[in-house]
């Protein structure tokens, strides 16, 4: 049949069905924001980091328990801002602690203990300082001023958006909320932290400069969440992938004079990163 010879009708259904198909490849894709529906290829094996203080090379080692979800991050030298890192869970799966402890695992630096309302962590409690005894971590009486509660919201795919942080045991700290705005392409475009009490702005940064590759966080929905960082690519082209798009290694630049993962004091803009892929 000649193309000018199409009823109306059937160039209608014809309009019709590459609407939808159009529609359902933009509702699938955007599907993949969501942190359990990213494709697991690849889990972080070893991560080596050249910019950490008075040490040359940090080496980072993974390992997982027998669902491939994070059990331990160790760390060659561990120090007063560089603890290692646990992740324990309750019978469900689902991450209840987050504890950043010292060589010999008697005392923790931070410990993030979570409150969920169905499958998602409504609240973060922060405990600074304290001693690990028979395996539980018992909060220093004398740090106990330095508790922050997080009050987490979530967007339709269940990344953070609002965090309402409060000290409850240390009244002259105002509230502070933080916020994170995604762009269409699925990335961080905007992270603002505000003091509402004297309507002060203390950090006001957008992101732009990102890679077409997968972002190092997507390997696992825990780093998202830690880091309150769902992008799906990277915050600055990488020096190599694997053949997954994963980064195989930074080094920084004016581009990327940071790159946080895990932890705020970890920085990784200077690193070697390995995996294990299936």
């Amino acid at each position: 049949m000649k193309l000018n010879s199409i009823t109306h009708i059937q160039r209608l259904t014809l309009c019709l069905f590459l609407f939808s198909m159009l529609s359902c490849y933009k509702v699938d894709f955007e599907d993949y924001f969501h942190p359990d529906k990213t494709p697991k290829y690849c889990s972080i094996k070893k991560i080596l980091s050249y910019n950490e203080y008075n040490i040359d090379t940090l080496v980072w080692t993974f390992n997982y328990n027998q669902w491939g979800d994070p059990h331990t991050v160790r760390l060659s030298n561990v120090s007063t801002g560089r603890p290692e890192f646990q992740f324990f869970y309750d019978h469900h799966h689902r991450l209840t602690d987050f504890l950043g402890s010292y060589e010999g695992n008697r005392s923790f630096e931070f410990w993030h203990k979570y409150v969920y309302e169905g499958k998602k962590i409504v609240r973060d409690t922060v405990f600074i300082f304290g001693l690990i005894i028979n395996g539980k971590p018992v909060v220093d009486p004398m740090s106990l001023h330095l508790t922050q509660v997080h009050s987490l919201e979530y967007d339709n795919y269940d990344r953070v958006i609002k965090n309402t942080i409060v000290y409850p045991y240390y009244s002259n700290v105002p509230v502070k909320v933080e916020e994170f705005t995604y762009t269409a392409s699925g990335n961080l475009g905007r992270y603002k932290l505000t003091i509402p009490e004297f309507s002060y702005t203390q950090t006001d940064t957008t992101y732009t400069n990102y890679d077409n590759k997968v972002n190092l966080h997507r390997t696992h929905k825990i780093w998202m969440f830690i880091d309150r960082n769902y992008s799906m690519n990277n915050p600055a082209p990488a020096i190599s992938y694997n053949k997954y798009g994963l980064p195989n290694a930074f080094r920084s630049s004016a581009l990327l004079a940071d790159y946080d993962f895990i932890h705020v004091e970890r920085n990784i803009a200077d690193s070697d990163i390995q995996y294990d892929c299936k």
